[in-house]
Parts: structure tokens; C-alpha cells; sequence
């Protein structure tokens, strides 16, 4: 059994799921975001005047594995500045905490007691639909039943006896020792990584409902490595002439195709499973020719490997390595795929 509907609040979908697959988060930390204000208020008037606008370019690629900067200017060199960076932020709050207070609930209470029901009901799971936005909710034993059907495909998974994490680890650090190039605080090794979470998006627009395998990256062994990567594939990637961004880049190159024959036929086609079916020799060889920086071609050609040959999941209490293609879910799955 499988039913869609959709849900006419963000805070029903907030509620219902507490899976990882969310499009979009409720924000809470209101004291969290008006700091980031205040320090971001102080590094504007910090900076010196320029008199046109500057637009700045990395450069080098490598540049843009750091880690993001937390640093704020510091308090005491404008007494002024400082007051009114603090009557700034004391009145946001107040303005925020007391609208909060103000806004009547947008749930009833049967409906309050209804999603929170569904949360924790042991024969059903919730999750977002592959296209169209729509929430699902499954039989649990119908969603687990999709997912060992696909993790049972040998072509693409093999069962792990035990958790990799350790072993893995080794390897990497081992890999970033021979590129001097590169540093584990450049790609943001986690202290304590751990295996990527398997789920499904039902692909209720096909028959069956089969589901689109996820892999959940967050706080992975291979996650700032696969960022890192992302942005050495990204340039070649979209600079390609088969590359099309969007729906609306799509429409603007047939603008520019003119007029058309009047036998000419459109067509479209669509690779089933495209992600897990990319061989790995064939991809990383495409990945080295997309490349016309040696040194660039030769450090992805490096990283890639790695990241295919170790991605490491976990679904219930089984852990899984997956053996061919890319994941979709790491970052540079999909400039990874867009290389021809």
C-alpha cells in the first residue's frame, strides 16, 4: 500500500518526517543566526572602501577545499560601531521572539495528535516523492521489501561482515600522504566519520513504485574528499556542450537552434539507473581527457578512485559497499556523471 498527498504547511512535512531526505529546514536557532548578523554587520564596516565592485576568483582550485572561516572582527575598536551592532540584535530578537509569541498555531489539536501518530506508528514510513513534491506514506515491510530487493543486486552491492570505518581510514590518510598537495584539514576528515545512510525516494510516477536509491553523506568518511572533488570536475563538467543545467537552460539552447526541418524529430532518451551503471576505468579515463591541466587531470584521476571504491552505507543494522557506478547523495556524483 502506498499513499501521496500533499501537505499544505511546511510544518507537516517538518513534523512527520525524521528521515534525512528533507528538501528544506525549519529555522530555530534564532540566537545562532542574529551572532552570524552581528558578525557579519562588523566585517562590512571592517573592510576598506573600494570604489567599484570586486568580484573574487580563487586562484587555484585546492583553494576551495578549506574550511569556511568563522572569524569576526573584534569588539573595542569603534565604541559606537559596537552600540549599535548591540541595539541592532537585542531589537531583532525582540521584534522575533514577540511575533512568535503573537502567531497562533497553524495546527489544530486532532491534527497535532494525527502527525505525531504517524511518526511513531512501527508499520508505516514517511518519506518525500521522487518528482513532484509530494509526501508518501508506505507499508514499512512494503519499503524495506524495495530496498533488499535492490541491495541484493550483486552486480552493484556487496554485504560488508562488519564496519569498514577504521580500516578506511587508514587508506586515506595513507592516499593524502602521497599527495603533499593536499592535507586532511583541506578536505575535512571527520574525528569520527561514519558509514552514509541507504534510503529510497518512491518513484510513484512509474509503475510498481520502485524506489531511487539515496546514500546519506553526512559526517562520512569521504565527504569533504568528495566536496573537494566537486570542485575540481565542476568547471570541466558544466563547460561541456552536452551539459544542460536546468529546464530553463534547455529551452534557451533551443532558441537557438532556429528554425527546424519539417521532418525533423525530436527525442529524448533516459538511462536506467545511470548513476550505478557508469563503469569506473571508462569514467575516471574521461574524467583524465576532460582535463587539460595535467596536474588537475592526474589529482582527480587520484581522488575519484577512492571515493567509488569506498562508499560504505548502512540500512538497518547491515552495512553495504557499493561496487559499481557512483552513489547519488556524495557531491560530486553528479559533475562525476556529467564528464562524457
Amino acid at each position: 500500500m502506498i499513499l501521496t498527498f500533499q501537505l499544505r504547511t511546511a510544518y507537516w512535512w517538518y513534523l512527520l518526517s525524521d528521515q534525512a531526505c528533507l528538501s528544506f529546514c525549519v529555522w530555530e536557532n534564532i540566537t545562532s543566526d542574529i551572532q552570524h548578523s552581528k558578525g557579519g554587520i562588523s566585517y562590512l564596516i571592517h573592510l576598506p572602501p573600494i570604489s567599484q565592485p570586486t568580484f573574487l576568483i580563487p586562484s587555484s582550485v585546492g583553494s576551495e577545499g578549506k574550511k569556511n572561516s568563522t572569524w569576526s572582527p573584534p569588539e573595542g575598536r569603534n565604541d559606537s560601531l559596537d552600540l549599535y551592532i548591540e541595539c541592532f540584535c537585542r531589537r531583532a530578537q525582540a521584534e522575533i521572539m514577540e511575533k512568535q509569541h503573537r502567531l497562533p498555531h497553524n495546527l489544530s489539536r486532532a491534527e497535532r495528535n494525527a502527525i505525531h501518530s504517524l511518526r511513531n506508528h512501527p508499520d508505516i514510513i514517511i518519506k518525500e516523492a521522487d518528482k513532484g513534491g509530494a509526501v508518501v506514506i508506505m507499508n514499512r515491510s512494503d519499503y524495506q521489501k524495495e530496498a533488499a530487493r535492490q541491495l541484493s543486486n550483486t552486480k552493484f552491492y556487496r554485504p560488508l561482515p562488519s564496519d569498514p570505518t577504521e580500516e578506511y581510514t587508514k587508506k586515506l590518510h595513507h592516499l593524502l600522504r602521497t599527495l603533499p598537495i593536499l592535507t586532511p584539514e583541506q578536505i575535512n576528515i571527520p574525528l569520527e566519520p561514519r558509514p552514509g545512510l541507504f534510503y529510497l525516494l518512491p518513484k510513484i510516477h512509474k509503475p510498481g513504485n520502485p524506489g531511487r536509491p539515496i546514500i546519506l553523506g553526512f559526517g562520512t568518511l569521504t565527504e569533504g574528499l568528495s566536496g573537494y572533488v566537486d570542485c575540481l570536475l565542476r568547471p570541466y563538467a558544466t563547460s561541456t556542450p552536452s551539459y544542460l543545467r536546468d529546464t530553463t537552460d534547455f529551452l534557451r539552447k533551443l532558441q537557438c537552434i532556429g528554425d527546424l526541418p519539417e521532418n525533423t524529430i525530436l527525442a529524448t532518451m533516459d538511462v536506467e539507473a545511470v548513476f550505478t551503471n557508469i563503469p569506473h576505468t571508462d569514467r575516471i579515463q574521461a574524467v583524465r581527457n576532460s582535463i587539460p591541466d595535467d596536474a588537475t587531470a592526474q589529482l582527480a584521476a587520484e581522488l575519484c578512485p577512492f571515493i567509488l571504491t569506498h562508499n560504505y552505507f548502512k540500512f538497518d543494522d547491515n552495512i553495504y559497499l557499493q561496487i559499481s557506478g557512483t552513489a547519488m547523495g556524495p557531491r560530486m556524483a553528479p559533475q562525476y556523471a556529467n564528464i562524457l
